[in-house]
């Protein structure tokens, strides 16, 4: 057993100001976006294509992508806290849905790819008992 000095050992004191909050932290995923194209507009994501071979997106390019996507998705009747399922194997097309998603107050439910045609498939299972959830509500 230790005595409780021996676990808490010595106490220090720290003198300072408090720190100051030069600008407002985001709050949500989407202002944490704008955030970023504000801040650091040359930045971005680089994506890995299947050939090996890199992409790079900045994060103005991902906005404007996803603003397109959103507009789409508002196109077909989609609202707020609806959900959106997407099966998409490009990496880019998967991070842009997932922001059009999120800037719309949408619900991104990714699904792998389905890559047999067997009933039996877990990935068909899946998007099966996904569907059947939201169509039941």
């Amino acid at each position: 057993m230790f005595a409780e000095e021996e676990i808490i050992g010595k106490l220090s004191i720290c003198m300072g100001t408090s720190l100051e909050k030069k600008e407002q932290l985001p709050l949500t995923l989407a202002q944490m976006l704008l955030n970023a194209v504000r801040r650091h507009e040359k930045n971005g994501i680089m994506y890995i294509q299947e050939n090996g071979e890199d992409f790079f997106q900045t994060y103005p390019d991902l906005l404007i992508n996803a603003q397109k996507v959103l507009s789409g998705l508002k196109e077909k009747g989609i609202q707020p806290q609806n959900k959106v399922i997407f099966q998409l194997s490009v990496n880019q097309d998967f991070i842009t849905a997932f922001w059009a998603c999120v800037l719309g107050g949408f619900v991104p439910v990714p699904i792998n790819i389905i890559t047999s045609d067997d009933p039996n498939n877990a990935t068909i299972k899946k998007l099966l008992n996904v569907w059947q959830s939201i169509v039941s509500r």
